[in-house]
């Protein structure tokens, strides 16, 4: 899979985090198809759509809130991780602030990294080598 062929899954509740990393993505002039879904629960019906979809090989980059509603992001990872059909997916959690120690390592397994939100997201995003990081499933680690 060509890391241009993914499709961007922000799940996050916060509409003003959701544009702001819409822009960031745009502004790093990154072409992928970005969707936004307001929770976990919206997230796993985006991608078993996909999956039941007869091409399945889609893979989705999703970038993952853990505070919401419905649906944390921690239930989300357990669900999705649990799922042979789901596991294909590069997930990079997003926190509110730098490098929370509790949360980063309750999701260790099952992620491929860390991304804070804010002014700090675009930055991170320019130095982000997408192609290697998305090479890497965590289920290969």
């Amino acid at each position: 899979m060509v890391a241009s062929e993914m499709t961007i899954l922000i799940i996050d509740d916060d509409d003003i985090d959701a544009d702001s990393m819409r822009r960031a993505i745009t502004r790093q002039r990154i072409a992928n198809r970005v969707v936004r879904v307001r929770d976990g629960e919206e997230g796993l019906e985006v991608l078993r759509a996909t999956a039941a979809a007869p091409e399945h090989d889609s893979v989705y980059c999703i970038l993952l809130d853990l505070n919401m509603p419905r649906m944390s992001g921690q239930e989300f990872l357990e669900v999705v991780r649990d799922d042979p059909q789901l596991q294909s997916h590069r997930i990079f959690v997003l926190a509110s602030s730098w490098y929370d120690p509790g949360a980063l390592d309750a999701c260790k397994p099952h992620i491929s990294g860390y991304l804070c939100k804010g002014r700090q997201f675009a930055d991170q995003l320019s130095k982000l080598d997408v192609e290697w990081s998305l090479q890497d499933s965590p289920s290969d680690r």
